[in-house]
């Protein structure tokens, strides 16, 4: 098993716990957004760890990790500072590189509920793309796309680095 050592800073803007890392950060919430393929075993009682399944032969491609996550779940989410951070390091060690945006959505509720969602979301996209290119990154480095999910609750912005 490999242990991997991260430093961690932490910011407090606004309530916001705000938390940049080399490889990774997550705004706007606590907790990590990767969603992971094989999470912890739950534990059963008197905490014995309960039987797991055995994980399948083989594995598709492993997951893309972000090195971003901007989640919009309360009314103002600043992240331009470890937006400007999180480039700077990429640029640092992949001059270059192309930039993933991806706006995730959650799905389900009334037309409504949607349709304030959506237009949203694409106003949260249009601002981080726009940082992005406020920081130098040309715009042919950005890919910017949306997804819907039953994964999430509240909107969330992935920037991945090609």
């Amino acid at each position: 098993m490999k242990t991997r050592h991260i430093i961690t800073s932490l910011f407090m803007a606004s309530g916001a716990m705000l938390a940049f890392l080399p490889a990774y950060a997550d705004i706007g919430g606590i907790g990590s957004p990767v969603r992971p393929s094989n999470p912890p075993p739950p534990l059963a009682a008197g905490n014995a760890a309960a039987p797991q399944p055995a994980p399948p032969a083989t594995q598709d491609a492993e997951p893309r990790t972000p090195l971003l996550v901007i989640r919009f779940n309360q009314q103002h989410v600043y992240f331009d500072r470890v937006l400007r951070q999180a480039v700077d390091a990429t640029e640092k060690t992949k001059a270059g590189a192309v930039y993933d945006v991806v706006s995730i959505v959650p799905s389900g509720g009334s037309r409504e509920q949607n349709e304030r969602i959506s237009a949203d979301a694409a106003d949260n996209l249009n601002a981080v793309v726009q940082q992005l290119q406020d920081l130098g990154v040309q715009p042919s480095r950005i890919q910017a796309s949306t997804q819907s999910s039953t994964a999430v609750t509240a909107q969330e912005i992935d920037i991945f680095v090609n």
